[in-house]
């Protein structure tokens, strides 16, 4: 129980005598009530992390606390205070957070294996869709999609992340000297990028360039950066495409525990916070597969496998199964394979050789935008009766994308930093937008079966354009964005 109670507002009388006729107080509006408040929820077994520090300041139960105390007066006020905010009425937008709080160097220090994907930067080159790979000790390289070219090779350290909020803010930064190497021209007409492959270290990408289906492996050779590269069908290393040893053949295990309250109990699937390489666990979607196992994405790019999810949640395992993804934020299990979005493309992650780990990140799609904004993410992956992936993009908004990945149609627009989406049965879809300019305060969104070229105001007005009202407003009591 917290140990002292919160005065709300100011300590005026309940009630007082009543004002002589015509004095300047008969006309004064009357005083809210206070009440004596304690911090503690009603049903703190609903509320498992009520003490946490992050919810230090936070109101729970209000109105219900207040009618509890008033409705057992003789004489009901005339005036009850209101609702004063999701942290107690003293801060606003950003609530008891801050950038200082936010700052975290530690995804520095996470053993992250021989790719990482991202917003990548160096030499002065920004590389949307990048996907970095360590060549041993000596080199590093990005390959673009967009292009077919390593446009940036580097000697040194590999890569860094920001403090800036927990280094999801700023991309990927190339941590070691750029050198000049010979990268190859950029592809042009038509040519299709179909994903790569992993054997251990080494990383073999695949694409249709020309008509002609390619393997292109970047290496060293003489202590120069270098690629093998030519048609699948006669490749050196097409025997490397099969699937290789596992990278992370280590499982984690942790105890769940089971919920105790009716009518919903929830259990608690307890992460492996503790792993050999110093993953962060910063959970962006999860799904299921066919055995019951758990599948979960970080927004770190890792994805990971828990089984054990019985009656009893005494012993969960928990393996790394892909790492190096674009920051994921949407995550299906679909007959049985794993298809994760990031903000580069939906990945579809194949285990060749039923190790326990990812052997192929297959680019289902990379049609949409990939935005090298710091706030533009891409988030809440789900499939309609169609086939047809939705998501929402920061920049782009919520988007549909054709059965076979080719094709982005945009449904509806002027979101701020939506952050996920839902998809009825009937194919009505909701999003939210998060408080700040443009939008008062944060809110649900719905776009019904069939409608098209909504916009929900995020930007300001258009000329033109009419600006949808949103579904719902969520109070500060239940978001503050």
């Amino acid at each position: 129980m917290f140990s002292g109670a919160l005065l709300l507002t100011a300590a005026l009388p309940l009630h007082s005598a009543e004002p002589p006729p015509h004095s300047h107080a008969a006309h004064q509006p009357p005083a809210a009530a206070v009440f004596p408040y304690e911090r503690q929820p009603l049903q703190p077994e609903f509320w498992p992390h009520w003490n946490a520090p992050v919810n230090r300041d936070r109101i729970f139960d209000f109105y219900a606390k207040q009618a509890e105390h008033f409705r057992t007066l003789a004489v009901t006020p005339e005036l009850l205070a209101p609702y004063p905010g999701l942290d107690s009425g003293k801060f606003g937008h950003w609530g008891n957070q801050n950038e200082e709080v936010w700052k975290d160097g530690r995804w520095n220090k996470t053993e992250l294996g021989s790719v990482v994907s991202g917003v990548v930067r160096g030499a002065g080159k920004t590389i949307a869709k990048g996907v970095c790979v360590r060549l041993g000790d000596e080199l590093a390289c990005c390959f673009d999609p967009q292009t077919l070219t390593f446009p940036l090779v580097w000697k040194g350290a590999f890569v860094r992340y920001d403090e800036f909020r927990h280094g999801i803010g700023q991309g990927v930064a190339v941590a070691g000297k750029v050198v000049p190497a010979d990268t190859g021209a950029a592809a042009k007409g038509e040519f299709a990028y179909h994903g790569f492959y992993r054997h251990g270290a080494r990383v073999i990408f695949s694409y249709r360039r020309d008509g002609v289906e390619m393997l292109d492996a970047p290496a060293v050779e003489d202590g120069k950066f270098a690629r093998v590269v030519g048609p699948a069908a006669s490749h050196p290393l097409a025997a490397l495409i099969k699937g290789g040893p596992p990278q992370w053949p280590q499982t984690v295990e942790t105890r769940g525990t089971l919920g105790g309250t009716q009518p919903f109990a929830v259990d608690t699937i307890t992460l492996p916070l503790e792993n050999p390489w110093r993953s962060l666990f910063f959970i962006g979607d999860h799904d299921f597969l066919p055995n019951g196992d758990g599948v979960i994405c970080t927004i770190m790019g890792e994805v990971w496998v828990v089984s054990g999810l019985d009656e009893k949640l005494e012993r969960l395992r928990w393996r790394r199964f892909a790492t190096g993804l674009n920051q994921p934020l949407g995550l299906r299990v679909l007959d049985g394979v794993i298809h994760v979005l990031g903000r580069d493309q939906i990945t579809r992650l194949h285990d060749l050789n039923a190790d326990g780990e990812a052997d192929y990140y297959e680019c289902f799609s990379n049609a949409y935008a990939t935005s090298p904004g710091g706030h533009d993410y891409i988030a809440g992956l789900q499939r309609d009766a169609a086939g047809r992936f939705h998501f929402v993009s920061a920049t782009q908004g919520l988007c549909r994308l054709s059965e076979d990945g080719q094709r982005v149609e945009v449904i509806a627009t002027g979101f701020r930093n939506a952050n996920g989406i839902g998809l009825a049965a009937d194919g009505t879809l909701t999003t939210s937008c998060q408080e700040g300019n443009w939008t008062p305060a944060s809110q649900v969104c719905l776009v019904r079966p069939g409608e098209r070229g909504k916009y929900f105001g995020y930007g300001g007005p258009k000329p033109g354009i009419e600006t949808t009202p949103p579904l719902l407003y969520l109070p500060r009591g239940v978001d503050n964005s």
